[in-house]
């Protein structure tokens, strides 16, 4: 498998980790163990929105 494309994360290495568990590519534009949240997801914005308002 390829990531999905050559984007590069904020320490010059490759922004894109593949986990053999799920068998698929996860953006990391920081440090490779620590994925982006996707706020394309519905229940992940709720959630980060519900810890805002904390």
């Amino acid at each position: 498998m390829r990531p999905p494309n050559n984007w590069l994360s904020m320490t010059g290495k490759k922004a894109w980790v593949y986990d053999s568990t799920r068998k698929a590519f996860y953006y990391a534009a920081f440090l490779p163990f620590q994925s982006d949240l996707n706020y394309y997801n519905p229940e992940v914005k709720a959630e980060m929105l519900d810890i805002a308002r904390f």
